[in-house]
């Protein structure tokens, strides 16, 4: 086996690892909270662009080179010019199921096929670069009509979950509590916080909570008014959200929840909470202290 044979081997070896490595992410883009959820996603962002740079490497290198006699003659001009067709196709294909998968609510058969895809898509031009250049016994009509098959239903269900999830989003009625990025805090007169970890934690807040404004320090730190409008808490316009644009940092968040008399109706607990407050880095963090029972 000569030098090059083996480079390529390396190569299809790491890249098959890189896109297993970006599939097990894409299953846990949802396992955190909003801090970590957007952490997950950028370490997927970076994975997935070395997964497609090692992709298009693999699929230059093996093009280059002589067709591997276990291969067979095919029309190997023919066969690079659709993967080079079709590597262009996945990458849109993969740009679009990331938006899908990082905005997208819902937790059905289609995300789960998404995060397959992701994986999936680029190991199926890892597999015919491996047939291609190193004669891996796969046969020539799995590893071209296959492949080919594989990157275009991968792709096609990508863009179409993405203009599902646009549509959908556009439908939505959109309310002032959408606007808010949970978990947020809110603050009564300064004289009790609440955690909320979506507009349904908002919408149950006791009727005396909902009857005030409310100081709203969203995940962001950015601060605003919340008031009840006093339509039915069913409607849409059930809230006003007046926003400061006045962002806090967490230093200044803290500041604020001390000043509270009681975060807690026990004594030792609410000792415990202040003594805990100043550790945290986030308001994320902020809400676990406060919620902790």
């Amino acid at each position: 086996m000569d030098v090059a044979a083996v480079a390529l081997w390396l190569l299809v070896a790491v890249a098959a690892l890189v896109c297993l490595a970006a599939g097990a992410m894409a299953f846990h883009l949802r396992a955190s909270d909003a801090a970590g959820n957007g952490l997950a996603q950028a370490y997927l962002a970076c994975t997935l662009g070395l997964c497609w740079l090692l992709v298009g490497v693999l699929l230059l290198v093996a093009g280059l080179r002589a067709p591997h006699p276990s291969a067979g003659d095919p029309s190997w001009t023919w066969i690079g010019r659709a993967a080079l067709v079709l590597f262009l196709v996945a990458i849109g294909g993969q740009a679009a199921g990331f938006a899908a998968l990082c905005t997208a609510r819902d937790s059905g058969l289609l995300r789960v096929l998404l995060q397959l895809g992701v994986a999936a898509v680029p190991l199926a031009f890892v597999v015919h670069a491996a047939w291609r250049g190193l004669g891996v016994p796969v046969p020539a009509g799995l590893a071209t009509w296959g492949c080919a098959a594989v990157v275009v239903l991968g792709s096609g269900l990508a863009v179409a979950a993405l203009a599902s999830a646009s549509g959908g989003r556009r439908a939505a009625v959109r309310t002032p509590l959408d606007r808010v990025t949970y978990p947020a805090l809110l603050v009564l007169r300064m004289e009790a916080v609440h955690v909320v970890r979506g507009a349904a934690d908002v919408r149950g807040l006791p009727e005396a909570c909902q009857a005030d404004e409310l100081l709203v320090i969203d995940a962001l730190g950015r601060t605003a008014t919340l008031r009840r409008t006093g339509a039915p808490l069913a409607d849409a316009d059930a809230f006003a959200l007046e926003e400061r644009h006045e962002a806090m940092d967490v230093p200044a968040v803290v500041g604020l929840l001390l000043r509270i008399a009681k975060l807690h109706a026990d004594p030792q607990r609410d000792a415990e909470i202040r003594r805990l407050l100043p550790m945290q880095r986030d308001v994320s963090g902020l809400s676990f202290v406060l919620t902790r029972s």
